[in-house]
């Protein structure tokens, strides 16, 4: 009983079961929960790692995110990005 144990803790994933969790993870709320269990209390080490690493890839492309916000803040691209988003919004908007 305590081999078999030790082989589930260490069981590979399938490919079907990273595109899964992937799924999972990807939704809004229920994902985010979600990711943050399976990386704490997760029973498989593979599955647990993978959760970590959705978790360092969001992270990373959060960072990647707000250093882009900055230079065109920096650069003043910002305001003329966010004022044709505007005129978008404003042109469709009546339809």
């Amino acid at each position: 009983m305590e081999d078999n144990r030790i082989y589930e803790k260490y069981k590979p994933l399938s490919v079907w079961a990273y595109v899964g969790f992937q799924i999972l993870f990807a939704l809004p709320t229920i994902g985010l929960l979600l990711v943050i269990v399976f990386s704490i209390v997760g029973d498989n080490i593979n599955m647990k790692n993978f959760a970590r690493s959705y978790i360092c890839m969001a992270i990373l492309w959060f960072l990647v995110f707000v250093v882009c916000i900055v230079i065109l803040a920096y650069t003043g691209s910002l305001s003329t990005i966010l004022e044709y988003i505007s005129n978008f919004i404003q042109q469709y908007a009546q339809y």
